[in-house]
This record gives structure tokens, C-alpha cells and sequence, in this order.
């Protein structure tokens, strides 16, 4: 199965996503060593995790996801981590921010984090703020305009 024939926009089994793992690590682990010596960041890679769905696993069916388990993402990861070890260790970001958002109380959630995460967004370590209540917590809100600062 090629990677073009996995793609689709449509809202995605957890069967149907975790099909999807073998054809993106096979994908990704070519290349993997050269891209490392030559020290070539693996964006291709995010790209193709973000087209096939693959960070949306954890989202619950009844919000919306595949509703995958944490078994279920752990051996994505695993199986990730084995292809590109590079590729794994920088989505732990992303895994850690969904586990949080579909943790949190339904009132104590980012606005709108679900269906980022099911749109297939990605998220760094800038997700996490000091001084919240607990970790992963964002209380930042943004006015949507810039103000320059003097």
C-alpha cells in the first residue's frame, strides 16, 4: 500500500489509522541514518504524520477521533521511534499536549484544542506555561493584533 492511497480528509477509524503505521514508518525510515549524519531536520516526515492523521489517534470517537488506546499509542511510537528515533523523540511534545487536552475537564480545556489536534495541527514545546495549576494547563489567550513594545 503506498502513502498516496492512505490519505483522505474523512474523520478516520482507530483500525483504519493504525493501518496507516507500517506504510509511514517504512516511509520514514528510509533515509533516517543519512538525514541524521548529515544532521537534516525530518520535516517530510511531520508533513506525512500530519496528512495521515496519525496525531489525532488519542482523540476520543466521541469527540470526534479515532479513539485510540494508550496501548494503541505506545506502539505507534514505538513503532516510530524504531524507524526514525529522531521523529519520535520530537513528537513527544505533541503526544504529551493530546494526552492533556483529552485528560482535562471538559471546562478546564483549550477552546478549539480538539479540532486543531483533528486538523491535523502539531504541537511543540511551547505548549506548557510556569505557573498553571497543573502541567499542560494554558491560560495565555491571544487578542488576535500585535503590539509593538517600547
Amino acid at each position: 500500500m503506498t502513502i498516496a492511497k492512505l490519505q483522505t480528509n474523512r474523520n478516520l477509524t482507530r483500525e483504519e489509522l493504525l493501518a496507516r503505521v507500517p506504510a509511514f514508518t517504512a516511509e520514514i525510515a528510509r533515509g533516517a541514518a543519512e538525514r541524521d549524519l548529515n544532521r537534516e531536520l525530518p520535516f517530510a516526515a511531520f508533513r506525512l504524520f500530519r496528512e495521515l492523521g496519525l496525531g489525532t489517534l488519542r482523540i476520543p470517537v466521541a469527540l470526534g477521533g479515532p479513539g485510540g488506546s494508550v496501548a494503541d499509542y505506545i506502539e505507534m511510537i514505538a513503532a516510530i521511534g524504531a524507524a526514525d528515533s529522531n521523529v519520535a523523540h520530537a513528537l513527544r511534545s505533541h503526544f504529551n499536549y493530546v494526552e492533556n487536552v483529552i485528560l482535562s475537564e471538559p471546562r478546564e480545556r483549550d477552546a478549539g484544542a480538539v479540532e486543531l489536534i483533528l486538523a491535523g495541527k502539531l504541537f511543540g514545546g511551547a505548549h506548557t506555561e510556569q505557573g498553571t495549576a497543573r502541567p499542560g494547563q494554558v491560560t495565555t489567550r491571544s487578542s488576535g493584533r500585535a503590539t509593538p513594545t517600547g
